[in-house]
């Protein structure tokens, strides 16, 4: 992958943007219209419920006309989950998808959730030194130690979103008895 909207098409089409050209330096924009085959078309015609969970503005790179043309039947950015696009963590994403998904019942589904938690440019910068988890450097090099501290806290939240995600699936095939595939990238 490379860029945050070439590994989405990449995992939801199986296909090498470098296939295209300059044309897959844009997935979302140029692509979608001429692919057919994806795994959410895959799932669909198999009965699955196909939700794309998008902690972005949905037309940020045309995501959401481009979801739909990947197959998904559902599209919620983050004005649809309630987020805020840059200040909400990966728990209040997950925390949206799950509580969108224990309204569905109990069809089979694919869910696809993009997270920005740990996306640059490192936010919610931790206040004072004490704040730290951990200390990689000192004195000239501060700025650089407060954002891998920012980037750590992060990452925390999101192995948080992930438990409660897999706690949910969990639940779901203790309720359901259909097992379940976490896969994160």
């Amino acid at each position: 992958g490379g860029s945050s909207w070439i590994s989405e098409f990449e995992l939801i089409t199986g296909l090498d943007v470098r296939l295209f050209g300059d044309d897959g330096s844009a997935t979302h924009v140029m692509l979608p219209p001429y692919i057919k085959h994806t795994l959410p078309r895959y799932l669909s015609d198999r009965g699955y419920r196909t939700a794309a969970f998008f902690a972005a503005d949905g037309n940020f790179y045309n995501s959401r006309k481009a979801f739909a043309e990947y197959g998904f039947a559902e599209f919620h950015d983050c004005h649809d989950l309630g987020i805020n696009r840059w200040r909400s963590s990966d728990i209040d994403a997950a925390d949206a998808m799950i509580k969108s998904l224990e309204r569905a019942g109990d069809t089979p589904f694919f869910a696809y959730v993009i997270t920005l938690g740990a996306h640059s440019p490192m936010r919610k910068l931790p206040a004072a030194p004490d704040d730290y988890r951990a200390r990689f450097t000192t004195g000239e090099n501060r700025d650089l130690s407060i954002k891998v501290q920012a980037y750590v806290r992060l990452l925390g939240e999101s192995a948080e979103a992930m438990a409660r995600t897999l706690e949910f699936l969990k639940d779901t095939e203790r309720r359901t008895g259909r097992p379940f595939v976490l896969l994160v990238y």
